[in-house]
């Protein structure tokens, strides 16, 4: 009998990606929704797996630290489907520019920065959180002319690159985080065009450790230092799903950065200062956070401690 590792065939293999893509295209919404919740509660019932023991201790920071066992095993469940439904979303309408257009609306705030951002007037970074179908949001951008750069994962797997791919067809300029990279970004930035990259996937290389929801994280800071050597503002976009189904992007006013003879002290204070703004994202839409890396490992001792007391 064949074992099929679920985190390894989500996470890492093109024949997922390549299934998810087939049963996106032809199945339709009611059908493949309600496919891709049996699927997420399948993942969600291997509480020992990486992946899930991830999400558990991260929804357990992001909600306070006193979630119950059972509370955080319907967190697991809920963020599992988000994802899945955002994933089947964004395969079903990869084909389909119209409905891409239709599928995610602006909030007036984010309205009003695209428009700018269509002018080039100057350089912008935008920085996301995983939050609801960052693909479908990152394709509807592009389908509505808007030229921007992605700073992606630096050392990604078969089915990201796969992934990868998709993204480039639709026209977005897909850039895993090189020194190359970070120079062509550098470029674009300081002839007005628009550079976008996560900011909460934990990198353990990082130098630094700025506060994520009153906690040291190592996450990346290297679009901190991107964007004070280029002197553009920052702001924090991010996408989430409506009742109905749409999705809705939405953003920060732009950040300045901060910079004064302390630099290392910098980059820190205005790390923390943008992922402030992406706390209160995911604070509000937490089961639609998808982040499946424990981005704080020295907590999950104290989540222990306290679902045993």
């Amino acid at each position: 009998m064949v074992k099929i590792n679920l985190d390894r065939f989500m996470n890492s293999s093109r024949i997922g990606v390549g299934v998810g893509l087939f049963l996106g295209q032809i199945l339709p919404p009611p059908i493949g929704h309600k496919i891709a919740d049996c699927g997420a509660k399948l993942v969600a019932c291997r509480r020992s797996s990486k992946l899930v023991q991830g999400i558990r201790l991260n929804q357990w920071v992001v909600r306070g630290g006193n979630s119950s066992g059972a509370e955080l095993n319907r967190a697991v469940t809920a963020v599992l489907k988000s994802t899945a439904r955002a994933l089947y979303d964004f395969f079903h309408f990869y084909n389909n520019p119209d409905q891409i257009r239709e599928m995610v609306e602006f909030t007036p705030v984010f309205r009003e920065l695209f428009n700018e951002r269509m002018k080039y007037q100057r350089g912008m970074l935008f920085v996301a959180p995983h939050l609801g179908s960052f693909d479908l949001a990152g394709a509807n951008l592009s389908v509505r002319g808007l030229k921007f750069q992605v700073l992606s994962y630096p050392t990604p797997t078969s089915s990201y690159r796969l992934q990868n791919q998709m993204r480039e067809k639709l026209g977005i300029h897909m850039t895993p985080f090189t020194v190359e990279a970070l120079q062509e970004a550098r470029k674009r930035l300081q002839e007005g065009g628009t550079v976008l990259t996560g900011l909460d996937r934990p990198w353990e290389e990082s130098n630094y450790r700025p506060r994520f929801f009153g906690r040291p994280a190592a996450l990346p800071v290297a679009y901190i230092q991107l964007a004070m050597r280029t002197g553009v503002p920052v702001s924090v976009v991010a996408t989430y799903r409506k009742p109905n189904g749409q999705y809705c992007l939405d953003c920060t006013d732009p950040v300045t950065m901060i910079t004064t003879k302390d630099r290392e002290s910098d980059i820190v204070e205005n790390a923390e200062k943008v992922l402030s703004f992406a706390e209160k994202f995911i604070r509000k839409y937490p089961d639609q956070w998808s982040m499946f890396y424990p981005i704080w490992p020295d907590a999950r001792e104290e989540m222990i401690t306290k679902k045993e007391q």
